[in-house]
């Protein structure tokens, strides 16, 4: 997994490769985008934003069918796809330490998870382990 490129990617360059591996493999998460609020730091940052559950979940499961060794999933709630996609990004060697059931009130029969926030690279690094499992 390793790129060609010479300097990290930008925040908003990750979150674009993101999006369209996402999008690539039928899984698009509603929030993914350059945080605006860190951009005057030195240190840049992807907000992943919030996701259904539902989605979150088919994300952990497609990431963990393509894992080597094969990583197992399953759950319904934002807690139980918060659990199962820090999981399988942990054994990708991609660690989203920041992904937990949202604590704001949402609304009525939504259940999401928040995603956090994530360096460029690791973000960049995702999207490339996604594009490249994507069957064409």
């Amino acid at each position: 997994m390793t790129r060609a490129v010479s300097r990290p990617p930008t925040a908003q360059q990750a979150a674009h490769r993101l999006n369209t591996a996402l999008k690539a493999i039928g899984l698009q998460l509603p929030t993914v985008e350059a945080d605006l609020h860190a951009q005057a730091s030195p240190y840049q940052l992807v907000s992943l934003g919030r996701a259904p559950a539902d989605r979150v979940l088919a994300l952990a499961a497609w990431i963990g069918d393509r894992a080597l060794p094969r990583v197992e999933t399953s759950g319904t709630s934002a807690e139980e796809a918060a659990e199962q996609l820090a999981k399988v990004l942990r054994s990708i060697g991609l660690p989203l330490e920041s992904v937990v059931p949202d604590g704001y009130p949402n609304p009525p029969g939504a259940d999401l998870v928040s995603l956090g926030r994530a360096s460029p690279r690791l973000v960049d690094d995702l999207a490339a382990w996604l594009k490249d499992r994507a069957t064409p």
